[in-house]
C-alpha cells in the first residue's frame, strides 16, 4: 500500500507498507510525518531520500529520533546500492539527473509505482537547477521507458499551476481539468502511459526532443 503524507503547503511524502514493514520516501517536515506513521502502526524500517534540498530531508533527525530503528539513506548511499531488497519491499534506484544532479527516483515493481521526487511532475517536470537541461531530459526518456501501467508518485502538487502553463501553450488540458475536478490529490497515481501522452514536457524529453524540451522549461521558469 502505498499512502501519501502531505506537509507544508504542496509537499508529499510516501508511506510504503508490506504486511508491517515500512519505507517512508522523503521527509521534510517531521512532526507530520511523525504522526502519519504513528497511526498507520507500522514498523519503519527505512527512509530513502530523492534528492538533498531542505523541503525533501530537514525532517530525518526527528523521524529516525522518534524511530531509532529506522536507517536513513541519503542520495549518495542509496545510488551505491542501485537495486537493493529493502526489507520486504523490491526497490530499484534510479540516478536521474537533472533537478539537481543528485537527484534519484525510486522504482517499486511489485506496487508497479515510481516515487519521482521532483523529477516528474503531473503535467511537468522540475526546474533545471542543475543546468544540465540535456540530462534532464535523458532522465525523463529513461522514465518513460519504464512499463506503461507504472503509477507515479511525485513530490509536490503543482498541477493546478501546470495546467495554467500547458493551456498557455495552445494545449489540450481536459485530462488534467478531469483530475483537478474529481481527486483529493489529482497528482498522485497518474499512469505512465497517459502521462507520456499529455505531459508536454515528458513527451518532448521521451521522443528524443531535447530542444524542445529545454524551450518548455525555460519558457515555464518565466510564467
Amino acid at each position: 500500500m502505498i499512502t501519501p503524507i502531505s506537509y507544508f503547503n504542496d509537499n508529499y511524502a510516501y508511506f510504503v507498507t508490506h504486511n508491517k514493514s515500512a519505507i517512508l520516501f522523503d521527509c521534510g517536515d517531521g512532526s507530520s510525518i511523525v504522526t502519519a506513521v504513528e497511526e498507520l502502526q507500522c514498523e519503519l524500517d527505512q527512509v530513502l531520500l530523492t534528492h538533498n534540498h531542505h523541503d525533501h530531508i530537514d525532517g530525518w533527525k526527528i523521524v529516525q529520533d522518534r524511530f531509532p530503528q529506522s536507517e536513513v539513506i541519503f542520495p549518495v548511499s542509496a545510488k551505491e546500492r542501485r537495486f537493493t531488497q529493502f526489507t520486504s519491499i523490491p526497490v530499484e534506484v534510479i540516478p536521474t539527473p537533472g533537478h539537481t544532479l543528485d537527484h534519484l527516483c525510486y522504482y517499486l515493481p511489485e506496487q508497479n509505482a515510481l516515487i519521482t521526487g521532483d523529477t516528474l511532475f503531473a503535467g511537468g517536470c522540475g526546474r533545471c537547477f542543475s543546468g544540465e537541461f540535456e540530462l534532464f531530459a535523458q532522465s525523463l526518456e529513461q522514465l518513460s521507458r519504464l512499463p506503461a501501467e507504472t503509477q507515479f508518485y511525485p513530490a509536490h502538487e503543482y498541477l493546478h499551476a501546470n495546467v495554467q502553463f500547458i493551456k498557455s501553450q495552445g494545449i489540450d488540458c481536459s485530462f488534467y481539468e478531469h483530475r483537478l475536478a474529481n481527486e483529493q490529490k489529482p497528482s498522485v497515481g497518474i499512469y505512465l502511459r497517459d502521462e507520456i501522452v499529455y505531459n508536454p514536457f515528458l513527451k518532448a524529453a521521451a521522443t528524443g526532443n531535447v530542444q524542445e524540451f529545454t524551450r518548455l522549461r525555460k519558457l515555464k521558469d518565466q510564467f
